[in-house]
């Protein structure tokens, strides 16, 4: 999903404009993902529990967790606000290690075999 966040973000433009008011200026870093303008986590909806498939640097610096720690849980692990809520509640997730290189693979192969579809104009 990662070569493809700049699709997610031009199809959100107006939107993000009209209700976030974010400046044109900050699009092409956004597009990019080079920098926190943008704390977003994506999941896929085909994968078993909605697992994330990819994180914006935002996200990583605002939530604390990088994305080999994110990439292929769901999306669940970061709720609830109090820690000792959220480890009684997502324990599992938290001791399980950080996403396997061919879960990895195998996700990346996934991906590629529908890829993610623009809406028609």
């Amino acid at each position: 999903f990662a070569g493809q966040w700049s699709l997610l973000v031009d199809d959100q433009a107006a939107f993000f404009e009209q209700v976030w008011g974010v400046p044109p200026d900050k699009w092409a870093s956004m597009r990019a993902n080079k920098d926190s303008t943008v704390a977003c986590c994506v999941t896929d909806p085909r994968g078993m529990d909605l697992p994330v498939a990819f994180v914006t640097r935002g996200f990583q610096e605002a939530t604390g967790f990088d994305a080999a720690f994110a990439l292929g849980r769901n999306w669940r692990f970061l709720q609830p606000n109090m820690l000792e809520l959220n480890e009684a509640i997502n324990g599992e997730e938290f001791e399980r290690p950080p996403f396997q290189e061919q879960a990895a693979s195998a996700a990346a192969a996934a991906r590629a075999a529908k890829p993610l579809e623009r809406p028609a104009a």
